[in-house]
């Protein structure tokens, strides 16, 4: 991760994800409905069809979240928020969940630990303490011990940061092959062949093009991706892996 990337993060610029496997922990979901809808989530997420679970869902093969065996699902409707309940359980995490720094994050000299939000709000920090959310800010995890993670534990998204890239060069370095470290080099080619992989699990550029635009729109970006332009970046990856 260079320290640019770093920098940015730290100042909110841009999102960075940390991968969990089979972490325990507690998730704490704010879901709308209020209170005709609030056993209905409750029975979404014990049978397992709730974007965390659903292999449907699109964040499924980001990251997901299964509750324990008979966990007890904590819920309540929220006074003064009309039509939104809060839902806690324990269970797993897998997958890629977003962090994001907290004021003292920027002072660790050590790895970071994972807190949260709960903490964060209460200004109870510890150096090096982010938070982890999951697929916005109204969902995010909690830890009953402490989980530190490294700083070369961090990911980027591909689909993020290297439009940003293209869009900060100039015409004339645009119609040169773009430059990137061997860091950054493995990381998009990770991503792409960890996350957008066709049905059958193998490398399809339309459908990985597809994919790309379909989620890059979700996250506010018009770019289109063509099945040519995946194909020349796994085919340039390939070629210089060591």
């Amino acid at each position: 991760m260079s320290d640019n990337v770093l920098n940015d993060w730290l100042d909110h610029k841009v999102p960075l994800y940390i991968r969990l496997d089979a972490l325990p922990c507690q998730i704490v979901r704010y879901l709308g409905g209020g209170q005709f809808l609030l056993k209905d989530w409750e029975r979404k997420i014990k049978s397992g069809i709730d974007y965390y679970q659903h292999e449907k869902m699109p964040e499924f093969k980001i990251r997901q979240f299964y509750p324990e065996k008979d966990a007890e699902i904590e819920s309540r409707l929220l006074e003064g928020d009309l039509g939104i309940c809060r839902y806690t359980y324990n269970g797993h995490a897998h997958g890629y969940w977003r962090v994001k720094a907290t004021p003292v994050t920027r002072f660790a000299e050590g790895p970071y630990v994972l807190v949260d939000m709960d903490t964060v709000r209460e200004n109870n920090n510890i150096a090096g303490a982010i938070a982890v959310y999951g697929k916005d800010d109204w969902d995010y995890l909690i830890f009953q011990n402490k989980v530190y993670r490294d700083k070369s534990e961090l990911f980027f998204d591909a689909q993020v940061l290297l439009p940003e890239s293209e869009e900060s060069m100039s015409e004339e370095k645009k119609t040169k092959q773009t430059r990137i470290s061997r860091s950054e080099r493995i990381a998009l080619y990770v991503m792409l062949k960890e996350h957008y992989l066709d049905g059958n699990n193998d490398v399809n550029y339309s459908k990985m093009a597809e994919m790309l635009t379909v989620t890059a729109r979700k996250h506010g970006f018009s770019k289109a991706f063509s099945d040519d332009t995946i194909a020349e970046w796994i085919k340039r990856f390939e070629d210089k892996k060591e």
